[in-house]
Parts: C-alpha cells; sequence; structure tokens
C-alpha cells in the first residue's frame, strides 16, 4: 500500500433531522413559558385583591379594652398583657395561640 489511496475521505453525516426539530421545538417551548412569565408578572402587578371589609377585620377575644396594660408584637404574633391575663394571638390566622391567667 502505497500513498496512492483512492478511497474516499471519510465523510462525516451532519446533525440528524430529528434531533434538530426536537431543538428547535424545545427552543419555541422555552420562548413561550418565558413570555407566559413575563404575561404573569404583568397580570400579578395591575390586578391588586380588593382590601379586606372592616367587618372581615374585626377580631373579638373578649377584652376589655380598659384592662389592657401592654401590647407587643413578633415575629406575626401579638401578645396582649391585662390586669390579669396574657393573650398570644396569631395575626396571621387571627386565633388565640396562648392564654394565661384568670379571665
Amino acid at each position: 500500500m502505497s500513498g496512492d489511496s483512492t478511497e474516499p475521505a471519510p465523510v462525516h453525516a451532519g446533525p440528524s433531522p430529528a434531533l434538530l426539530r426536537l431543538v428547535k421545538a424545545l427552543g419555541v417551548i422555552m420562548l413561550l413559558l418565558f413570555l407566559a412569565l413575563i404575561a404573569g408578572i404583568i397580570w400579578k402587578a395591575t390586578h391588586k385583591p380588593p382590601p379586606p371589609t372592616p367587618a372581615s377585620l374585626e377580631m373579638d377575644f373578649g377584652l376589655n379594652p380598659a384592662t389592657i396594660r401592654h401590647m407587643t408584637m413578633e415575629g406575626g404574633q401579638l401578645a396582649i398583657a391585662t390586669d390579669t391575663e396574657i393573650v398570644v394571638i396569631d395575626v396571621k390566622t387571627r386565633k388565640v395561640v396562648l392564654r394565661s391567667g384568670k379571665r
């Protein structure tokens, strides 16, 4: 075998057409999801929830306002100290977490 080879040079096959279609489809899906994300951000920014009605904010825990001595808020919990008891309220759920002392 001398340097006179008659074999053609190997031909490199290009990317598979099915693989190209898959990449293009994934690109279109990513673009649509990005546009949906932007539309969701815009919608959320322009559609504010209505403010709560005063009746829904009313909380009755059976406390006499004249007996309240101190109130403090920490980490979403409101502690109310009265003459005779301490009441701890979770502000988000508006439920009594702890009630100690005599009523």
